[in-house]
């Protein structure tokens, strides 16, 4: 199996972490806009935008850029956690029967509770977020749990392209808040994770870092975020800016 495990440095965010185990069968990559040295991600350098939220979206979802070109598989891992397993020994182990492998959340099995903890922030309307769920409950959609992909084991299989792309259209249409479509897109596309034991607090493959209470950003260049509602200024899959 070709694994690549990438994630994404961009804007105001976590900090790049090393893995505490790291497999030289395995590409590493991390996406930035600022120059990244730690070893053993290669750092592949992305345009600046105005909406760092949602240009980081788009590198999780669409997985689909040269530098993952050549996987059979992917790993992708919000820049809050640290990968603590061989992420290829778990990746042979558990996409043997399964195109998907993710965390469930822990503390949210619907979307509606999902849109009234994003409320509190302010980060999304809940006008928004009340369309939406409407439109989802309205095709049939029900829901037992959310799947949490802040670490996230792929294969790259049509069935799983179909699913990444739905999944994008869905959040680029209502917002950034992924976890209000990914059980949606997953529903629709007929795409079947298996889900792995803990949650994204409390798990044997990855520690998450909780970020500062104080609310300053952990890295960045003190740039003012912009409205993540608004549209980037990139097009297409391959995260091409605009001229």
């Amino acid at each position: 199996m070709r694994l690549v495990v990438f994630t994404c440095v961009v804007g105001q965010t976590d900090p790049l972490r090393r893995p505490r185990v790291v497999n030289r069968r395995v590409r590493y990559v991390c996406f930035s806009d600022v120059p990244q040295a730690v070893p053993p991600y290669e750092c592949v350098i992305v345009p600046t935008t105005e909406n760092h939220k949602l240009q980081s979206r788009a590198i999780k979802i669409l997985a689909d850029h040269p530098a993952l070109d050549d996987a059979d598989a992917t790993l992708w891992h919000d820049a809050a956690f640290r990968l603590d397993c061989d992420p290829l020994q778990v990746a042979q182990t558990l996409l043997t029967d399964a195109n998907m492998v993710a965390l469930r959340h822990p503390h949210r099995n619907t979307i509606e509770e999902e849109a009234a903890a994003i409320d509190k922030w302010g980060w999304i309307p809940m006008a928004t977020m009340q369309a939406q769920i409407a439109a989802y409950r309205a095709e049939g959609f029900r829901q037992t749990q959310i799947t949490s992909t802040g670490l996230c084991f792929r294969r790259r299989t049509p069935a799983l392209a179909a699913f990444n792309a739905l999944w994008w259209a869905q959040v680029a249409q209502w917002g950034w808040r992924d976890q209000m479509s990914v059980d949606y897109a997953l529903w629709k596309t007929g795409v079947r994770p298996h889900y792995i034991p803990g949650h994204y607090r409390d798990n044997t493959y990855a520690k998450w870092f909780q970020a500062d209470p104080s609310g300053r950003p952990l890295r960045g260049h003190g740039r003012r975020e912009r409205d993540p509602r608004r549209p980037p200024a990139w097009i297409g899959n391959r995260f091409i800016r605009r001229g």
